[in-house]
This record gives C-alpha cells, sequence and structure tokens, in this order.
C-alpha cells in the first residue's frame, strides 16, 4: 500500500479488469491485490472482476485465453499469476518508487 500511494502521482486515472472463473486457484489473489490498489488509490484506480464462465463473450471479446487475465485500461494485458509489483508497472509504464 505504502508502494502504491508514493508512485500515485504517476498513476492516471485507471480501470483494471481481471477475468476469472470460479475454479481457477490463482484468481482470488490476483482479485485481492488489484483491489488494493483500488482502496490505496484515492478514487484514481477502479477494478471490474469479470466471471468468464458466466460472460463468456466478454472473455473472447479480450481474447483471454486462461485466468487470471488482467487489463489495464483496455491496452496493456497480463496474463496468469501477478503481483503488485508487475501491475503497478504496468500502470506507471516504467520503474517503481520503494521506500524501505
Amino acid at each position: 500500500e505504502a508502494t502504491i500511494k508514493q508512485n500515485l502521482d504517476r498513476i492516471e486515472p485507471s480501470t483494471i479488469k481481471v477475468m476469472i472463473t470460479e475454479t481457477c486457484p490463482y484468481c482470488p489473489t490476483v482479485v485481492s491485490t488489484v483491489n488494493q490498489f483500488a482502496l490505496a488509490s484515492e478514487g484514481k484506480i477502479r477494478t471490474v472482476i469479470i466471471d468468464i464462465s458466466a460472460n463468456p463473450d466478454i472473455g473472447q471479446y479480450y481474447d483471454a485465453a486462461g485466468v487470471p487475465y488482467t487489463v489495464i485500461n483496455d491496452s496493456k494485458t497480463l496474463v496468469g499469476m501477478v503481483g503488485a509489483n508487475e501491475i503497478l508497472r504496468a500502470l506507471i509504464g516504467g520503474n517503481i518508487r520503494v521506500q524501505y
């Protein structure tokens, strides 16, 4: 959360969509991570979680071959189990400021 807040000025208002399925063992972790971004971002980031088993047309639209499938601002995609650093890099498009 501290790293997100430190980089908040470098993050444009964004929407993160995560495509999931009910049976995916990795999806809850990615969903939790993106929701932490939304909570820490003071309204700059919103998340949309989509079950592509229930909404296969959305999965097909985004060509989601596997889950979790994360789409940032309808332009950058991250496939599989991704952590906060990968998501933050995709949001800011560069290096991350980290305070130790």
